[in-house]
């Protein structure tokens, strides 16, 4: 084992992965010079449907296989009526509360750089919003925008610990 080839030797250094010529070889056709077989990989198939692998004692399927067209909904006259008058009357609400200027003053749990960033980055993030300012020092965060002062209270609820800022 001590007398290996050169060719050899270079080969166990390579690292984990063959890197023999015979590995990455490309049969070229003697017909056309520009025409290249690639060897085709074996697709490897899994079955949905395999029977011998689901133990029906322990698990019950919830979705049907991809396979199977999906039933259509039925809906009445009047169903598709009513939803379609519900939906507009909705958005009507919603922007008419979305279009009053509000400035939303908050107490909000910043202890560092840190989470003053993760405030900044969650508020750059929401609809609405033209502006904000956060003070470290004082744990006060100023939100100015089209938005509901509400909406945003539980918004930053969700990254850090907040309150409304009450004046004393």
């Amino acid at each position: 084992m001590t007398s290996l080839k050169s060719s050899e030797r270079k080969m166990m250094k390579r690292g984990f992965m063959c890197h023999s010529r015979a590995s990455t070889a490309v049969c070229m056709s003697t017909r056309d010079p520009r025409s290249v077989v690639v060897p085709k990989k074996l697709e490897r198939r899994v079955f949905l449907d395999d029977t011998r692998l689901i133990n029906y004692a322990k698990y019950s399927k919830l979705v049907e296989p991809p396979r199977s067209s999906p039933v259509p909904k039925i809906k009445l006259r009047g169903q598709e009526q009513d939803q379609a008058n519900n939906e507009p009357r909705e958005f009507q609400k919603k922007q008419t509360d979305n279009n009053v200027f509000q400035v939303v003053v908050m107490r909000v749990a910043i202890h560092c750089q840190g989470c003053a960033g993760k405030v900044k980055k969650h508020l750059s993030k929401m609809e609405g919003v033209t502006s904000f300012s956060i003070d470290v020092e004082s744990k006060r965060v100023t939100v100015m925008g089209h938005i509901s002062p509400v909406e945003v209270l539980e918004s930053i609820s969700k990254v850090k610990r907040a309150e409304f800022w009450t004046a004393c």
